[in-house]
């Protein structure tokens, strides 16, 4: 669409288009590899904020603070924020919450367990709450996603 309209600044809008597009991918590359680096259990990795990820992994039922993870980080609150959301796209709450529903996920993958067990046990202190957080981020509420994947492993 820019490269064929008319506009006199068509080229820098391209170019800062060309450069989001770039960040993203990185941003994404990184989230990626911050992924893979968590099923390598004791690997190293020469980024500072991996230390923090891997803190936010360990510690994912507790109520995790950003004051805590900035001090874990020896930063201050804003310089945190800044550099884990320019190393991975998003904040570090975003990346708390993503990883309690990857947990919520998993543990609703097993029948017996109801919505407020699965709730509580990924460190959510009220049950609608995670719901919404869940239907916000899966597109589906935690009880559907529940039947879906038991229907599918009965039918398997």
């Amino acid at each position: 669409n820019i490269c064929s309209s008319s506009l006199p600044l068509k080229d820098v809008l391209a170019d800062l288009n060309l450069q989001e597009l770039i960040v993203n991918i990185i941003q994404s590359q990184n989230r990626l590899e911050l992924d893979r680096m968590g099923e390598i259990k004791g690997s190293t990795n020469a980024n500072p904020l991996s230390y923090i990820t891997g803190f936010i992994k360990s510690n994912i039922t507790e109520d995790i603070k950003l004051g805590v993870l900035s001090e874990k980080a020896c930063m201050s609150k804003a310089t945190f924020y800044r550099s884990f959301k320019k190393e991975y796209g998003i904040s570090p709450l975003e990346y708390i919450i993503s990883e309690k529903i990857k947990l919520a996920k998993s543990l609703l993958a097993n029948p017996k367990n109801t919505l407020k067990s699965v709730a509580f046990e990924c460190g959510f202190h009220d049950v609608n709450y995670f719901v919404r957080l869940f239907k916000k981020m899966e597109s589906i509420t935690p009880g559907q996603y529940q039947q879906l994947i038991n229907s599918n492993q009965s039918k398997s």
